[in-house]
């Protein structure tokens, strides 16, 4: 993250895949220059994540440190191009003290007020710039111990050597852009105040309120330490407060990318709950429609076979084929029928629903003489005069005799052969009990002696007809009738 900060970069820590992202256009307006050196070796900025992440891949320890920040104040008295070139040496002077590779940039303030300084990162560990990877640790990072026992510097007397480096090499560039400036590395307060020793005549004076040369010149200089003690404060506490603008702005932009991260997660929870309700919903759809479909089916099912029970003759029907005249013969017999309707099939009902009247035959539900005889109606005018007669022995009995006894229906005759001879049979005797009854009182007494016996119980012509267990058992059928 410190790096990417730094030179204004976006860099992907290759451990956590965590993006550190501070290349936008708005962040790198303070951005001067950023390089990446090793020795005299100026790398690819490409390879500035590889490289980084390599140094974090090398070490074991999560406290470990894999790099090492010097922040310099650069001489505003120096152009651009001439400040670049005065940190291009200072990071050349350090990689090649300790092989490692320096990672820098140089910043000044967005509003150009002058505060032009540099950071720069070095690795902690000895760079193989053919493989971009990480060895052994610096002479820099070594304990005490190990410093003494290599006859190596410790690791403050180190620090002020880089310190003196880094006084040599700025004098220096002042020296080539023809400036007569100089920097100390020496602290403040540590250098020669060159106050000079005043005497005990010049003491007598001085407290005699007689200013002397030498108490002016110790006066001068106790003036230019003030001043350099005021300027040294200011300068720790601005740099203080960069630093702390700094530290803030990283804090900023690490709450921000997690805030990022966080809505990043919102919406994937969201994206998830709603692709799950749109999936519970698709599913109750798609169930909703099964169980519809199979409703449907069920009903046309029954409706199916309701149709084909309807066009199926009931117990009790007669058949035939011809057209009829349905309300008509309604009016005569001060009855009307209602039209039923099943999918694509129609029949048509009695008020009572004593009999139904389908295409092909009519069905009597209820057997009396006045449902028979509307069947009967509707069925010549239907069929003609020519029935079957199909259901219980009741049934057919009750037709035949509705048939015998109306003189309206003498014209009708039956296709089974046997219910024609019961007919013939029944119309017969009621032909013979509707003859012409003799007056007796009318007529002169005769000798009848002489007459033979006439057997008028049983008539030749109505000798009953055994009938066979087939007949019988045809004849069993439940009451009702179709026509």
């Amino acid at each position: 993250a410190k790096i990417a900060y730094n030179c204004r970069d976006k860099i992907t820590d290759m451990r956590t895949g965590e993006i550190h992202k501070y290349n936008s256009a708005k962040m790198s307006k303070d951005l001067v220059h950023s390089e990446i050196t090793h020795k005299d070796l100026t790398l690819d900025k490409k390879e500035r994540s590889e490289i980084w992440n390599n140094a974090e891949l090398a070490e074991n320890r999560k406290d470990s440190r894999t790099a090492r920040e010097y922040v310099i104040a650069l001489p505003k008295e120096l152009s651009t191009e001439q400040n670049i070139e005065l940190v291009r040496e200072f990071a050349k002077e350090l990689t090649s003290k300790y092989n490692n590779v320096a990672d820098w940039a140089i910043h000044n303030e967005k509003d150009g007020n002058g505060n032009i300084h540099a950071h720069i990162l070095t690795t902690t560990r000895e760079f193989n710039p053919e493989t971009l990877t990480l060895g052994e640790r610096t002479a820099i990072e070594w304990n005490n111990t190990k410093c003494q026992k290599n006859n190596v510097p410790v690791t403050q007397e180190q620090i002020k050597e880089i310190r003196k480096s880094w006084e040599t090499i700025q004098n220096k560039h002042l020296e080539m852009a023809g400036l007569d400036l100089a920097v100390s590395c020496e602290r403040k307060e540590d250098r020669d105040t060159v106050r000079k020793h005043l005497g005990k005549e010049a003491v007598a004076l001085e407290r005699q309120g007689v200013e002397t040369d030498l108490g002016n010149h110790n006066r001068t200089i106790d003036m230019i330490i003030q001043l350099d003690r005021q300027i040294y404060n200011d300068g720790n506490h601005l740099a203080i407060e960069h630093a702390e603008l700094e530290r803030l702005e990283l804090q900023k932009q690490d709450i921000e990318r997690q805030q990022r991260i966080d809505e990043q997660l919102k919406q994937q929870q969201e994206s998830a709950r709603q692709h799950e309700l749109m999936r519970l919903e698709l599913l109750r759809q798609e169930q909703l429609k099964q169980a519809e479909e199979k409703v449907l089916a069920e009903l046309k099912t029954k409706e199916q076979e309701t149709i084909e029970r309807l066009k199926t003759p009931a117990d009790n029907f007669i058949t035939a084929s011809s057209r009829y005249q349905l309300f008509d013969i309604a009016r005569e017999h001060k009855e009307f029928f209602t039209k039923q309707t099943i999918g694509d099939y129609e029949y048509w009902t009695s008020r009572n629903g004593d009999i139904d009247v389908h295409k092909t035959h009519i069905n009597v539900n209820n057997v009396s003489d006045e449902s028979i005889k509307l069947a009967l109606d509707v069925a010549v005018s239907q069929f003609g005069n020519k029935l079957n007669l199909n259901g219980s022995d009741d049934f057919i009995k009750a037709t035949i005799g509705v048939l015998a006894n109306d003189l309206r229906y003498a014209d009708i005759s039956l296709a089974n052969p046997e219910h024609q001879e019961v007919l013939e049979s029944r119309r017969l005797d009621i032909e013979i009990d509707n003859a012409v009854d003799l007056d007796l009182d009318s007529i002169p007494d005769l000798d009848l002696s002489n007459v033979p016996d006439l057997d008028l119980d049983e008539p030749k012509h109505q000798k009953k007809q055994e009938k066979t267990p087939e007949v019988e058992k045809e004849q069993s059928r439940d009451w009702g009738m179709s026509l």
